[in-house]
């Protein structure tokens, strides 16, 4: 079922008016007792990727397409809490780190086909807490997981070809928790979040060159179940936690955080946190006094919250915010009540007057046949364009058309050919159009 939600929140400042978005929530999987241990990705074409679990059974993997695509991943759900998801540098590919029980195996596991996965092993011979993974835009995979005795450890694995060799290393020993966290900056070094298990306070570290720095956020006790971190465009961190019963955000540089500040009381126990490409703050939260999910985000020195979803059930749980290329925050989450895995995101404004759209018609056609794709685009205002196809792994395949070009309808045609003429191998392409100020991803399929 679908629902719409508004919300009005007044902020009084001078006299401000702030509107709250304006949500689509909907239930994505309801075939049994699952959606807890639930994490999220978004693509290139801004479509959710979520990894979650169901009760006693295995783990799931599910992908919007136009509708939900819902599959069983090939382990069970034994190691729960080690289950994370990232894309590729191209955002297009899903990886996925997991612990095995059965064989005590640190795995990594990349799609290699519509129907198939294939895994390297991280590390054996381990018993993993919890880990979360991130690949940077160089493709290099970045794992961080906490073992049985509170050991934090660290690996990248550096794939060439079809072989990935990972590099492992230790951070912390006996300290860590299962409430730890992961993220990249712009030198695709790691920055890591985690819960001190001997004293409950938030730390925070980032690896500089070949040695790790680590230090107290601040004297806080957290109380979540889980905390996160967020690196912008500016490589300034964003971390958010619980401590005594609220929502808490620090932000800054390793030895120069900011005070925390309380977005929110009597929430805050799951918590996801995501920064935009303009580099505004989202978080996703849990509201444990009216079990609802959440929402902060905050623009222009202002925090603005409201409720997503929530009343008649207990949702909200093991929530995971991401925010796409479009700049609209999507939410996977947990209805405690009804067993659920449950999905909310921004509804999509209305284009402005100086947008550009971008459609294909064909876009499934075998060039043997002599069969082509017509490539229909409007630009509302006069613009520089590039129109560009690429394959799946980010080569470009043919530049259809570039440079400046007046407002108005226009069509080109795609015949399945290359730069030199030949007729490109069977699979999916990326058809991208690119002007000043947008860019919009479309795909078609080649066959033969």
């Amino acid at each position: 079922m679908v629902k719409y939600m508004k919300h009005i929140i007044l902020i009084f400042l001078i006299i401000n008016v702030v509107s709250a978005e304006d949500w689509l929530v909907e239930t994505v999987d309801s075939e049994g007792d699952l959606g807890d241990f639930t994490h999220i990705s978004v693509d290139i074409l801004n479509n959710p990727h979520i990894t979650y679990r169901q009760v006693g059974v295995d783990v799931k993997y599910a992908k919007w397409q136009g509708a939900w695509l819902i599959e069983t991943l090939p382990f069970d759900e034994a190691g729960r809490w080690t289950i994370d998801i990232s894309l590729d540098a191209f955002d297009i590919i899903p990886h996925i780190s997991y612990w095995v029980s059965a064989s005590n195996e640190l795995r990594h596991y990349k799609r290699v086909s519509t129907s198939a996965w294939e895994y390297d092993v991280i590390e054996n011979g381990i018993t993993v807490d919890m880990s979360r993974i991130v690949v940077d835009k160089s493709n290099n995979i970045h794992v961080i997981y906490s073992d049985s005795s509170g050991n934090l450890k660290y690996a990248k694995g550096v794939t060439v070809g079809t072989s990935t060799t990972w590099y492992k290393e230790s951070v912390t020993t006996g300290v860590s928790s299962r409430t730890i966290d992961l993220s990249i900056d712009s030198s695709k070094q790691p920055h890591i979040v985690f819960k001190n298990i001997n004293t409950n306070r938030p730390m925070y570290g980032f690896k500089s060159g070949s040695t790790w720095q680590i230090g107290e956020v601040n004297t806080d006790t957290v109380t979540s179940q889980r905390v996160s971190i967020a690196v912008d465009k500016n490589n300034t961190v964003h971390i958010c936690y619980q401590s005594n019963n609220s929502l808490r955000y620090v932000k800054g540089t390793y030895g120069s955080l900011s005070s925390a500040e309380n977005i929110d009381s009597g929430a805050g126990k799951y918590i996801s946190i995501a920064i935009d490409n303009n580099n505004i703050t989202h978080i996703a939260y849990y509201d444990e006094t009216n079990k609802s999910l959440k929402y902060a985000k905050y623009k222009s020195g202002t925090w603005f919250t409201q409720t997503v979803d929530g009343g008649s059930a207990d949702v909200g749980k093991d929530c995971a915010i991401a925010v796409g290329s479009d700049g609209i925050p999507q939410i996977s989450y947990y209805d405690a009540t009804n067993k659920d895995l449950k999905f909310a995101k921004v509804k999509a404004p209305p284009p402005p007057d100086d947008s550009i759209s971008l459609k294909l018609i064909n876009n499934v056609f075998n060039p043997k046949k002599g069969e082509y794709m017509n490539i229909q685009y409007t630009l509302s205002i006069p613009t520089n364009i590039d129109l560009k196809i690429f394959n799946v792994v980010g080569d470009l395949v043919r530049e259809v058309t570039s440079g400046y070009q007046l407002n108005g309808n226009y069509v080109e045609r795609w015949y399945g050919d290359d730069t030199k003429g030949n007729t490109v191998p069977s699979g999916m392409y990326l058809v991208i159009l690119k002007s000043n100020k947008y860019k919009i991803v479309k795909k078609a399929v080649v066959v033969k």
